[in-house]
């Protein structure tokens, strides 16, 4: 709001002072008149010598205050332009704060738009990734389920194998039958072989359908809500290993069962030819100590590898505990932003307006005082004239006759009571200029309380200027941070793929080996079935 200049009464003082000296010099006339000889001037009485006497004092008095007075409205013109000068300043500087926080404001906003356009790409991703890993539970199941009818075959196969053993032993007379139980076995090995391949080509496709869920894992690893995700990834693979470790644990014990019952067969085969299997039986008892090494130093590393996850899953929740920590922060630097914002606006509806009302308030004041200025002119004019029409009655009395004097000192006497009269009101008029002289200092007592006020505002704008931006730092230390721990977390996780990796391998292995002592047995067996032939 451009500042109105208030207007001053140099004019009108000045104008009363000059009017005022010419009463003065009005008066020293009418004091030539007075002492003239007494042949010449009318007689006076004391009261009215006292009167006229008083009248002269208070014209001295009333000039001396105008003079004052106008000291004062000088001083007060210069203080008031000095003041509208520095709230033209301050009402600059608002101005250059409010163009600054327009600019961080659309700032801010266009970071917004970017964040909601992250996460709606984020959330779409996650809807991906969801259908994904449904899918992978869905061929999950379906394998477990293919698994456990193949176990089932294999307990039956045993069972059959069993079966063929006790006959074996009550009678060789039922040898043929045994050896067609045989080729039975080994057709419904072959069958198991073959499904057993067609488990590994599900477990290829798995482990791609794997590959590619990791793969969108690795797109979601940027996002700081999907570390709870991560963390239940991570439970599962561990889930998954102790699995994996009862399985082979159970394998393990099958083949201590497998090899009792080796043990027995070569027993019993040990009555028909001790000398031949003496080897062969070395040679299992070889095979087994080793596998049975392998799967310990395997439980060794499996136990490891678990301290490790949970090693990592520590550093997860930590890592997962520190970016919360950061969120709140930032949560907490965004909630101050917008305390600031709101104090500007009510800064700028409340004590700007306050500002323009208490100027229109001055500037009526000083509208009043320029009017009373004007008034007390012509209250000074009149008092002037009354004074020349005294004196001019005064010279009348001296060239009139002796016969008239009775009357004219009752107009005189009535022209000393105009002055007195006029006198008065100039006293009150005075009283009404000091009040509202008084009313000017409170209303810049006032403007002063504003102006610190002004002040204190424009140094929480300076302190709030200075949070946003060790906000804006510690927002780049913490993304910096959050960057670190992503990396970190994405070696992780392709350590614990490494050892994923591993553990098939060791799992194909035992497998391997498992099929090779199965051979062994089978070609013991027909050795033995040969030889008793």
């Amino acid at each position: 709001m451009p500042m109105r200049k208030i207007p001053t009464d140099r004019f009108s003082t000045r104008s009363a002072r000059e009017m005022a000296e010419k009463l003065l010099d009005e008066k020293q006339l009418l004091n030539e008149g007075n002492k003239r000889p007494n042949t010449m001037s009318p007689n006076y009485s004391s009261s009215q010598i006292s009167d006229i006497l008083g009248t002269k004092n208070k014209i001295k008095e009333a000039i001396l205050k105008l003079n004052r007075y106008e000291k004062i409205l000088m001083e007060k013109e210069h203080k008031l332009a000095s003041q509208q000068q520095e709230f033209k300043s301050v009402l600059h500087a608002f101005a250059e704060q409010k163009q600054v926080f327009d600019i961080e404001k659309e700032e801010m906003n266009n970071n917004r738009e970017e964040y909601e356009k992250k996460t709606y790409e984020l959330e779409k991703k996650f809807v991906e990734f969801r259908v994904l890993r449904d899918e992978f539970e869905d061929e999950k199941s379906k394998f477990e389920i293919e698994r456990e009818e193949i176990q089932k075959i294999k307990e039956i196969t045993e069972l059959n194998y069993k079966e063929s053993e006790k006959v074996y032993q009550v009678t060789s007379i039922k040898g043929q039958k045994i050896s067609d139980e045989l080729t039975h076995i080994e057709e419904v090995s072959f069958k198991i072989e073959e499904q057993w391949d067609q488990l590994n080509k599900k477990e290829e496709e798995l482990s791609k359908l794997q590959a590619k869920l990791n793969f969108q894992d690795e797109d979601l690893k940027n996002a700081f809500e999907k570390l709870d995700i991560e963390k239940k990834a991570l439970n599962d693979l561990k889930d998954n290993i102790k699995e994996e470790s009862l399985m082979l644990m159970f394998q393990q014990e099958e083949l201590e069962k497998k090899k009792v019952s080796v043990e027995c067969k070569i027993q019993e085969l040990n009555s028909f030819r001790i000398s031949s299997n003496i080897s062969e039986n070395k040679e299992l008892d070889h095979l087994y100590n080793k596998l049975k090494e392998q799967i310990e130093v395997y439980n060794q590393e499996i136990s490891i590898k678990e301290l490790r996850l949970l090693k990592e899953q520590k550093k997860i929740k930590e890592n997962s505990e520190y970016m919360i920590k950061t969120y709140q922060d930032l949560k907490l630097i965004q909630f101050s932003l917008e305390n600031s914002k709101a104090e500007i606006k009510d800064f700028y509806k409340n004590i700007v307006s306050e500002f323009e009302e208490m100027f229109s308030k001055v500037s009526k004041i000083s509208d009043n005082l320029s009017e009373k200025s004007g008034k007390l002119d012509e209250l000074l004019k009149k008092f002037a004239e009354n004074i020349i029409d005294v004196a001019g009655t005064k010279e009348t009395e001296d060239f009139s006759p002796r016969n008239q004097g009775s009357d004219k000192p009752i107009e005189y006497f009535y022209d000393l009571k105009e002055i007195d009269e006029l006198t008065k009101e100039l006293i009150s008029k005075l009283k009404i200029v000091n009040f509202k002289e008084k009313l000017l200092d409170k209303e810049r007592n006032k403007y002063k309380s504003k102006f610190l006020e002004l002040k204190k505002a424009k140094d929480t704008i300076k302190r709030n200027n200075e949070e946003i931006i060790s906000g804006k730092e510690k927002m780049k230390i913490q993304l910096y941070h959050l960057e670190q721990g992503v990396k970190s977390l994405t070696s992780k996780e392709n350590e614990l793929k490494f050892i994923q990796q591993e553990l098939d391998k060791r799992i194909n292995l035992l497998k391997i080996k498992e099929n090779h002592i199965e051979l062994r047995s089978l070609q013991l067996r027909d050795n033995s079935m040969i030889k008793n032939a």
